[in-house]
């Protein structure tokens, strides 16, 4: 039986008006017993949330901002009315600002699919809504198994909530104090942890791996046998200095690697490669999650008005970096296929300094040296 969430959430439901209305409202109902406790309003909708005479796109806006989590309800005609608003640009179409909005802010999206909807191809997403084709979307029905379904979807949406809102106390609580060691936390749960997971991740006999992987501009598919993934690396590359994160240096290295994709049984990553002599690539990565720290030190000068030490940039990218390469070799989540050493060396930290070039990243220099930034201001 359904129990209320052990703390309550507020949620924004996006739909489609001419969609199966009514059961869209049966499906919130189970989530203003699981997460209103109490109060209905949490639960935003707007048939009955929105108070008369309230401007329509700042109330949208401001419950977005404020939401937990957005449950995008997706029924058979979602693409069929999404692409008639696209064509008829006299029609303003606020499902799609809203779920634009949440991508944007990074709002936690839960697709549901009603009334046996099926989720919409890649292609015929727009650019704005691009993100949403690598979320996992779930089904429910009107049918008999409609309790059983909208239980464990409701149940699942809690779950997901409570570990991301743990990770981001964890990730405040290491940012306060170092905000390179809590960029660390964030970048390995978010993107390291991720991606490591679904290059190498085996099927039930442990023989295969079951996720392909496709790269460069013909998408050709890597092999997926054990042999084959064992010379396939994660390559994360730490600059020395921040200015390594600037639009030049990053043009010039995404201009030097192709474009590949992990694709899993839920959804696509999309990610850089390099490919070798030998036929292998390596996916690569220059964390860009580090700008935060550029925003962190202007941010901290300005408001204090005074340089911070010269050292503290250096202290923080050292502290990314130690972090970073513990998490990597330590990480011990009970949970986790990886509990077994299963990364086995293949997610590497390598660290950029042009004073003192190591052999695995003498392309990336030879691409940077002649780079020269356009000065600020």
């Amino acid at each position: 039986m359904i129990q209320p969430s052990r703390v309550p959430r507020r949620l924004f439901i996006s739909y489609r008006r001419r969609d199966n209305p009514e059961f869209v409202e049966h499906i919130r109902s189970w989530f203003i017993f699981k997460f209103a406790h109490g109060d209905r309003d949490r639960i935003f909708m707007d048939v009955d949330t929105m108070a008369m005479g309230v401007p329509f796109d700042d109330r949208i806006k401001e419950e977005i901002r404020a939401c937990d989590g957005l449950i995008a309800i997706i029924g058979p005609r979602w693409l069929e009315l999404l692409r008639e608003h696209f064509n008829d640009f006299s029609k303003e179409d606020y499902l799609r600002q809203e779920l634009a909005l949440a991508l944007e802010l990074e709002k936690p999206v839960f697709p549901i699919l009603i009334k046996d909807a099926t989720f919409p191809d890649r292609n015929a997403l727009p650019p704005d809504l691009g993100g949403m084709y690598r979320l996992n979307a779930r089904s429910v029905s009107s049918g008999a198994n409609f309790v059983d379904q909208i239980s464990r979807i409701v149940d699942d949406v809690e779950e997901r909530l409570s570990t991301l809102y743990a990770q981001r106390d964890e990730f405040e609580r290491a940012y306060s104090s170092s905000p390179g060691a809590g960029l660390a936390l964030s970048y390995y749960l978010n993107f390291i942890k991720l991606i490591a997971s679904s290059m190498f991740e085996r099927d039930t006999d442990g023989m295969m791996h079951p996720n392909a992987i496709r790269y460069g501009a013909d998408e050709l598919e890597y092999p997926s046998s054990i042999s084959a993934r064992e010379h396939l690396t994660l390559d994360i590359i730490i600059p020395s200095d921040t200015k390594y994160l600037g639009d030049e240096y990053q043009h010039a290295l995404k201009a030097a690697l192709e474009p590949a994709s992990i694709r899993t049984a839920n959804r696509v990553y999309t990610v850089n490669a390099r490919l070798l002599t030998n036929g292998g690539i390596e996916i690569v990565d220059l964390p860009s999650t580090l700008r935060a720290l550029q925003r962190w030190i202007k941010t901290r000068e300005r408001k204090s008005k005074q340089p911070l030490p010269r050292d503290f940039e250096t202290n923080q990218l050292s502290d990314f970096y130690n972090l970073l390469d513990f998490l990597v070799q330590f990480d011990d989540d009970e949970d986790d296929p990886w509990d077994d050493d299963a990364y086995g060396g293949r997610v590497k930290l390598l660290r950029y300094d042009p004073t003192n070039v190591i052999e695995q990243l003498r392309w990336l220099h030879d691409i940077w040296k002649d780079v020269h930034p356009t000065p600020s201001g």
